[in-house]
């Protein structure tokens, strides 16, 4: 009888054991997120590099369970360099870090939680740089391909996924570019390079502009700004007043170049109680491929990959003395002012020497 009780209770404990297995296979076989990913790619067709272009990825969690840890991945093509995410914090967190991969931003279940039935909506915003940009185009060639690839977003959880928790998108192609420059430098009479000038110098800049290529630039525009001098005259491209109106080009063919020259008289410092001490006088000229018409100015059709040598700011200065006396020749130095007594001083004494010795 005691017999029959023991292997009574052994084949209970075996049922509960064996149920409570059950139960756990159950909940493992019910802890299931079903992530689908839609990957936008940018707006603009096609891609003006000047602006900020980005891949919006969509991730909506399908259920029947919440989504854990859900990390975003992605992969672009090698002209591409990622710049930012928003709606994802990156994995990396080292003073080098990059910002992929990342775990979603806290919904109302915490970082890296998608509720069931919920959506994620993370931005990554990209560039090409100016190399790639002219590797893709070709040094000398003008014709951009439709497409610069393929990007593909990855997206784990640490939830059992029946989804196919990845998504792909095709890149539009880059706009055409046109690389400008400009020179511009102070120069003197042999048109050498000019630093210093006294107030009240005429002083002459010459410049010039260029459309290093590979495609047209349109719509050229040059624009000026001064400090501490006053517009002479011009000659070459618009030879007029530059602070009344900015300075249009029009189109520029490959590898075409202007010129421009510019004449400003040096001004003092404003103000009667100006400082002793040096003053900066330069002129700043700006060259860049916009449609000007009536005062707006549209979205350019052609991007300038390198903008470093779009700029340039030759400066000259001079000195100044407080009263509104320049030196070099043009009033009487600081110095002078201050020995000037002694002078008047000496040469009553020797006028009184010369009057005893009569």
């Amino acid at each position: 009888m005691r017999l029959s009780v023991k292997l009574t209770s052994n084949v209970v404990l075996a049922v509960v054991a064996c149920c409570a297995l059950g139960a756990a296979s159950a909940a493992r076989a019910q802890s299931t997120a079903n992530l689908a990913v839609v990957v936008t790619p940018p707006d603009a067709t096609p891609i003006d590099t000047s602006g900020t272009p980005a891949v919006t990825v969509d991730i909506t969690n399908n259920g029947p369970s919440n989504a854990t840890g859900v990390v975003v991945d992605a992969t672009f093509p090698a002209e591409v360099e990622i710049a930012s995410v928003d709606g994802c914090t990156a994995n990396d967190t080292s003073a080098t870090a990059k910002p992929l991969p990342c775990t979603v931003n806290a919904q109302t279940l915490g970082a890296g939680v998608i509720p069931q039935n919920g959506k994620a909506k993370v931005t990554i915003t990209f560039a090409v740089t100016s190399a790639a940009a002219k590797t893709i185009t070709g040094a000398t060639t003008c014709n951009p391909p439709a497409t610069l690839g393929t990007v593909t977003v990855n997206v784990t959880s640490t939830t059992t996924s029946a989804g196919p928790n990845s998504g792909t998108a095709q890149l539009p192609g880059i706009a055409k570019f046109a690389d400008l420059s400009v020179t511009y430098a102070a120069v003197d009479g042999t048109g050498k390079p000019l630093s210093t000038a006294n107030e009240g110098d005429t002083v002459k800049f010459d410049g010039t502009v260029t459309n290093n290529g590979p495609c047209p630039a349109p719509g050229v525009v040059l624009t000026t700004a001064t400090t501490l001098m006053t517009f002479v005259d011009g000659t070459g491209v618009c030879p007029g007043d530059p602070a009344e109106d900015d300075c249009s080009i029009g189109d520029m063919a490959v590898g075409a170049s202007v010129a421009f020259s510019r004449r400003y008289k040096i001004d003092p410092p404003p103000g009667a109680d100006a400082a002793t001490g040096s003053y900066a006088h330069f002129s700043e000229v700006d060259v860049s491929s916009n449609d000007v018409k009536n005062g707006t100015v549209t979205t350019p059709a052609a991007w300038d990959p390198n903008t470093d040598d779009d700029t340039a700011r030759p400066i000259v200065t001079s000195s100044h003395s407080a009263g509104g006396c320049a030196s070099g020749g043009r009033g009487v130095d600081a110095g002078v002012l201050a020995v000037l007594p002694v002078l008047l001083l000496l040469a009553r004494v020797q006028r009184r020497r010369a009057a005893a010795k009569r």
